[in-house]
C-alpha cells in the first residue's frame, strides 16, 4: 500500500474497509490524531488554549534553565521572553510602553475576554421568551431573542 497512489474505486473501497477494521481492532478508530506523530507541538495548537496541561514537559525542555540573551521575565508566568525589533518599533510608533508580559500570557488574557464556548438559558429582555445564548445570567447585558433583536436593528 502506498500513500498518494491512485486506486480504482473498487480497490479504494476494499482498502478503506481493511484500514477501518484494523483501526477498530487497535482502538484507534474515532480517536484524535495521535500527538506523537503530529508535526505541531502541543503548546502552539489551539488545543492548549482549551485543554491546558498543568506542568507541560515542553516548558521544562524549552524554557527552564535556559539563558536567552536580552530576554525579559514575564510578570505573570515568570518565563523569559524577547521583544522583537518589529514589536519594539510598533510600541514606539504608538508611544506605548514595552509590554511586561510574554506573548502567551497576553494571548490568554485576550482569550479570557471572549464569551465561553457554552450556551446558557436566558430570557429576552423585552418579551421574556426563553432562548439559548452565549451570555451567562450573571452578566448585566440586555439580551434579545431573534425577533426583538431584528426589531431593534431594523
Amino acid at each position: 500500500m502506498y500513500i498518494n497512489k491512485e486506486y480504482s474505486e473498487a480497490d479504494y473501497e476494499k482498502l478503506s474497509k481493511q484500514i477501518i477494521q484494523h483501526m477498530q481492532k487497535t482502538v484507534e478508530w474515532g480517536e484524535h490524531f495521535p500527538m506523537e506523530i503530529s508535526s505541531f507541538d502541543y503548546e502552539i495548537t489551539i488545543a492548549n488554549e482549551y485543554f491546558p496541561i498543568k506542568k507541560p514537559k515542553f516548558l521544562e525542555k524549552k524554557w527552564e534553565n535556559s539563558e536567552i540573551s536580552g530576554a525579559k521575565i514575564c510578570i505573570t508566568c515568570q518565563k523569559p521572553y524577547k521583544i522583537i525589533p518589529q514589536e519594539k518599533r510598533f510600541y514606539d510608533s504608538l508611544e506605548l510602553p514595552n509590554t511586561k508580559e510574554c506573548q502567551n500570557c497576553r494571548h490568554l488574557k485576550r482569550l479570557n475576554l471572549r464569551n465561553p464556548r457554552q450556551l446558557f438559558d436566558r430570557n429576552c429582555s423585552k418579551c421574556k421568551i426563553s432562548f439559548k445564548t452565549s451570555y451567562p445570567q450573571d452578566l448585566p447585558y440586555k439580551v434579545y431573542c431573534e425577533k426583538r433583536s431584528l426589531e431593534e436593528v431594523y
